[in-house]
Parts: structure tokens; C-alpha cells; sequence
């Protein structure tokens, strides 16, 4: 094995992460909009690339560590940061792709957290309309009696 293979999975990770920061942006949207439809189907499309991301994950892991078998390199979790401290000639390509896919992934860190405050604002929103309309105490919304 090369380490052109080893690049190829990086390459299709960083497709990945791109597909998956642009589902998110769309998730924003959907929520900003109150679009449910298109909500529905962000969350589908994320939980779609969440399943690949794994799976090329572990594929990266393993060509790894096949790389660094096969030159004599001796690693302890398979990252691409240790195999690039440990082999600074492999560098170049590799480093681009990596650092392509951390910059992805700074970018999806941040709008996460701002849809955690959006949906936290929506809760609170929700819960103080609720408790205006209803009050604080234990009424039931739905008078059960027919």
C-alpha cells in the first residue's frame, strides 16, 4: 500500500465534512425559516453523512496503520498528526488534506454550537409562552371530561 491510498480516504473525508457543513447551513436555515420540511430532511441527510464519516473513519485507521506496518513505523492511535511526526518526508499532500478537513471541522463546531443556543432560546420561548397561557400551576391542557 501507498500513501496515495492514504491520501484518497482523506480525500473522501474531507468530501465528506464539506457535504455534512453544507447539510448543517441548510439545518440553520430550516430552523431559522420554521421550515420542518426542509428540517426533516437536513436531519436525514446529516445522520446519512454521520454513518459515512464513521465508516471512512475507521477505513483511514486502518490503512494507517497498514501504511506504517509496511515502512516500519511504529504508532499508538493511527492519526494523521502522529504519522506526520513520525515520517515529516510523507508530508505535503497529506498535511493539505488534513488541514482542509480540521478547518471543515472548526467551521461545523461553530455553527453546532450556535444552533445549541438557538434551540435553547427556542425551549425558553416555548416553555415561558406555555406557562403564560396555562400559568404555573399543574392545569391540564386538555380538558378530559366528554
Amino acid at each position: 500500500m501507498n500513501l496515495e491510498n492514504l491520501i484518497e480516504s482523506l480525500k473522501r473525508q474531507e468530501k465528506n465534512f464539506s457535504d455534512l457543513l453544507e447539510t448543517i447551513k441548510t439545518k440553520k436555515e430550516a430552523l431559522l425559516e420554521n421550515d420542518v420540511a426542509k428540517l426533516d430532511k437536513a436531519v436525514d441527510s446529516e445522520q446519512k453523512l454521520l454513518h459515512l464519516i464513521q465508516k471512512e473513519e475507521k477505513e483511514r485507521k486502518r490503512l494507517t496503520y497498514v501504511f506504517a506496518t509496511e515502512n516500519s513505523i511504529e504508532l499508538k492511535n493511527a492519526s494523521i498528526e502522529e504519522l506526520l511526526n513520525k515520517m515529516p518526508q510523507a508530508s505535503g499532500k497529506l498535511k493539505s488534506v488534513r488541514d482542509s478537513i480540521k478547518s471543515k471541522a472548526a467551521e461545523i463546531i461553530k455553527i453546532n454550537s450556535q444552533l445549541t443556543v438557538l434551540v435553547g432560546v427556542s425551549r425558553n420561548l416555548i416553555r415561558d409562552t406555555v406557562t403564560t397561557l396555562l400559568g404555573k400551576g399543574k392545569k391540564s391542557i386538555v380538558n378530559k371530561r366528554v
